[in-house]
């Protein structure tokens, strides 16, 4: 059993940790930012009419996919050129390497082992590599950061229009 003067003390330690914790947390909480959601709107439609004007863009980044079975990661390079594109990605210490061009009425993957794979459709073409299905028409407007034409994508923006999250519905 604690004495009376450890009482006080103990109090006075569990005080001053509940009052650090509360602090500290009070500190790193976001602030609520109050959006125009108007404002919002407008900025991304004049940014989107932007983006959709550019006719050659380059990415280049790590990619990992998961399907929750099987999975892998690498690094990617996309090149856009008008209607052309061509993708290369490369795995870890080059494994699993493979390119896939596409324009108007053709796709065509490369692998690392020299085999083609052609097909007159890209969506196609990915979707029977890979067992499933991939967005590909929308992916080339995501990385441009903004909704593909005629897609229910679902939007979520900051106050300047610039999009924090996209989801395919």
């Amino acid at each position: 059993m604690a004495s009376a003067i450890e009482y006080p003390e103990l109090k006075f330690r569990l005080a001053f940790v509940f009052l650090s914790s509360s602090l500290l947390f009070a500190c790193s909480a976001r602030p609520l930012v109050v959006q125009d959601h108007e404002a919002a709107e407008s900025a991304y439609l004049e940014r989107a009419a932007e983006m959709q004007l550019l006719t050659a863009w380059d990415l280049a980044g790590k990619l990992s996919l998961d399907d929750g079975e099987d999975g892998g990661s690498g690094r990617l390079n996309w090149q856009v050129r008008s209607a052309d594109s061509l993708l290369r990605f490369r795995g870890a210490l080059g494994k699993g390497a493979w390119s896939l061009s596409s324009g108007a009425g053709f796709a065509e993957l490369q692998r690392s082992d020299g085999s083609t794979r052609r097909s007159p459709s890209v969506s196609e073409l990915v979707e029977a590599e890979l067992g499933w299905y991939v967005p590909v028409e929308s992916l080339n407007w995501w990385a441009l950061g903004i909704a593909a034409p005629g897609t229910p994508d679902v939007l979520d923006r900051v106050d300047q229009g610039r999009v924090v999250a996209m989801r395919l519905e």
